[in-house]
């Protein structure tokens, strides 16, 4: 099975997300023999650049970096791979697209109009005080439509349970 994912938060990010995108794509690979390409960000962390492609367990999960190499936080950064990994996912044609919460989730959104694959979504980081982003959770959460949802949040799971 030919998986994609789509992630603005990847190594050498470290936080429960990258944890579990870690676990699930390498789990996925070893244990289901899947092949995976992890499309996200091109990253400069700790005076660091990481922008070159890597590849593990013998080529079944391949890592691709987007973009320029700008700082996680930095707003043309994100809003740069959005757009740019939409255009570069749809060249692929997996068995099925995974994305995670936030920005990816509109890439995920949009390949969903323009190809007929499934789409998941790999929902974390729920439960936000600041209103622009509770709107944005919302937006995503319950405008938005996936063929799955994967969550280990709480916060998530308790909002789709309310809209039912």
């Amino acid at each position: 099975m030919k998986l994609v994912f789509i992630t603005d938060a990847w190594q050498p990010l470290v936080g429960g997300g990258q944890k579990l995108f870690w676990e699930l794509t390498n789990r996925l690979a070893k244990d289901h023999h899947c092949q995976i390409i992890v499309i996200t960000r091109a990253l400069k962390f700790a005076n660091q650049t990481f922008n070159q492609p890597e590849s593990y367990l013998d080529n079944q999960l391949k890592i691709i970096r987007l973009g320029p190499a700008l700082p996680f936080f930095n707003p043309f950064g994100r809003i740069w791979f959005t757009f740019q990994s939409l255009i570069y996912c749809l060249k692929f044609k997996p068995d099925i697209y995974l994305a995670s919460t936030w920005l990816p989730a509109f890439t995920l959104y949009f390949l969903k109009l323009m190809k007929r694959i499934p789409m998941v979504l790999i929902a974390i980081g729920f439960g936000t005080s600041n209103r622009f982003y509770q709107s944005l959770e919302k937006f995503i959460s319950q405008t938005l439509k996936y063929d799955l949802i994967i969550t280990d949040d709480y916060t998530f799971y308790q909002i789709k349970k309310n809209i039912k």
